[in-house]
């Protein structure tokens, strides 16, 4: 039967330099390595709860013994630490509608489509602070539910929020420390900005966390993100889009606009934030999509140390 191993990054220090090893599955293979010479091991180890993990390294005065993939038998010094590490995800808590906002809704006579079948998240597909001007509004819901369960409208506990306290309850930090991370993108762009957001996603090594300094125009037809590989997007500004445009994952911005009436393909399928208002005259289906936020909150961000857990033998 096939036994499971826990991956080993290995290094040993040559005459010319650091050679090392970093298998995706498998021992570490230093078969090129000059003996003896210093070496250490890394490994990763099941830290107990969701989002931790253990981080042990072995450091030997010769790369023989435990810093060895798969030997335990010591040659020569030994030292050993370890520390445990937990996920700081780029998304601390997913909001519960497909689109969520402070402000009002005022969209005129166009049929803006918000939905939430998911009944684990409430099925609200539109909740805001203010007022929903919206008549030919299309509401989606889990099969059996009411319609007009689904919007939530006038809410004064979200109203009365700052921006801040918004950005906070989402994000799990204030927003300078956020952008402050090593795992967010930084962009500046001006006029339409469709392509570079598309860069800037494709670039990202996982799910990309994306910072707009300033506002935001995007011009359809354009996709960003794809279901694998959904995007956070968080705008210091205002989000104008315009057309065709395909979001998987979240925009989160101080305020938003969509306009173009005739918009086939116009779609988001994760969910949008406003600190303020949504308005416009396109008719995009704005779907809240639980397993995009799931994988935004548990397949971004980066790992910080927990204080207290370094261990030093």
């Amino acid at each position: 039967d096939a036994v499971a191993t826990a991956l080993q990054p290995a290094c040993v220090n040559n005459p010319a330099g650091w050679q090392c090893s970093c298998p995706a599955n498998g021992q570490a293979d230093l078969s090129a390595s000059t003996i003896p010479a210093p070496a250490f091991i890394i490994e990763f180890l099941p830290g107990g709860k969701s989002g931790v993990v253990r981080v042990v390294s072995r450091g030997c005065s010769s790369d023989g013994g435990v810093c060895a993939p798969g030997s335990a038998e010591p040659t020569g010094a030994v030292a050993r630490v370890e520390a445990a590490f937990a996920l700081l995800p780029g998304l601390a808590s997913a909001p519960a509608a497909a689109l969520t906002l402070r402000g009002a809704v005022d969209v005129g006579n166009a049929a803006l489509g918000v939905h939430n079948a998911d009944l684990r998240s409430g099925a609200v597909a539109l909740h805001v602070g203010a007022n929903v001007q919206a008549p030919a509004l299309r509401i989606g819901t889990a099969p059996g539910a009411a319609s007009s369960a689904s919007v939530v409208a006038s809410d004064a506990s979200l109203a009365a929020l700052s921006p801040a306290q918004l950005f906070t309850s989402y994000f799990g930090l204030d927003r300078a420390s956020w952008a402050r991370q090593s795992v967010v993108s930084t962009l500046t762009c001006s006029g339409n900005c469709a392509q570079a957001l598309q860069l800037a996603v494709a670039a990202a090594a996982s799910n990309a966390l994306i910072r707009v300094s300033g506002d935001l125009d995007v011009e359809g037809p354009v996709t960003i993100g794809t279901p694998e590989q959904p995007a956070l997007i968080v705008i210091e500004g205002s989000a104008r889009l315009h057309g065709a445009v395909t979001l998987h994952g979240m925009l989160y911005a101080a305020a938003m606009r969509w306009d173009g009436p005739v918009a086939t393909g116009a779609l988001v399928r994760g969910a949008l934030v406003s600190e303020t208002s949504y308005q416009g005259d396109a008719t995009p289906d704005l779907v809240y999509d639980p397993a995009i936020l799931a994988a935004l909150r548990s397949r971004s961000g980066m790992f910080a140390r927990i204080s207290g857990s370094w261990r030093d033998f």
